[in-house]
């Protein structure tokens, strides 16, 4: 007998509205624990963290390094990174400079019903990169959508570029 920490379902739970939601909890990689908050099972984990190594492997492709800020840091990331750029960056010599940081962040009001789960909390990838002149900054920006295509694509998935909107 497995000793896997999972439990299949027959039929979908009622409560969920979303058909890939269905799927993951009958599947035995998530849990509902309350409305909008969910445990990744083993399974679930292993491939939260596999795709999260892709990302991964994709940005450090890019010579991007990864950072991690402490949850206990109250401030807006950008505010953290321009921050520490400041303090390490003496030179336009120095430059290109590119990071990120993939962490998991709650859900905002207007973002709490979106995603795979429509849950109250969203792993988030925070890409930044700081250049001495904008036609670098153009290429990378260039080499960036290349490198999520190739990512999306990895994953077997169809590629839809879309602009955002910025914050204002």
């Amino acid at each position: 007998m497995s000793q896997l920490f999972v439990n299949t379902l027959r039929d979908s739970p009622s409560e969920v509205a979303t058909p890939g939601l269905q799927l993951l909890i009958r599947a035995g990689y998530v849990r509902q624990m309350a409305p909008g908050n969910f445990a990744f099972l083993p399974l679930g984990v292993r491939v939260r963290n596999k795709l999260s190594a892709l990302v991964r492997g994709g940005m450090q492709a890019l010579v991007g390094q990864e950072v991690a800020f402490s949850p206990l840091l109250h401030t807006d990331p950008l505010q953290a990174v321009l921050g520490l750029v400041e303090g390490v960056v003496q030179s336009y010599r120095q430059f290109p400079v590119a990071l990120f940081q993939i962490s998991p962040i709650p859900a905002s009001e207007g973002h709490s019903r979106r995603g795979l789960f429509g849950g109250n909390e969203a792993l988030v990838l925070d890409g930044y990169s700081f250049h001495a002149h904008q036609a670098d900054l153009n290429d990378f920006y260039v080499s960036v959508q290349m490198a999520f295509a190739r990512i999306v694509e990895e994953c077997h998935l169809d590629v839809i570029t879309v602009v955002g909107q910025e914050d204002e």
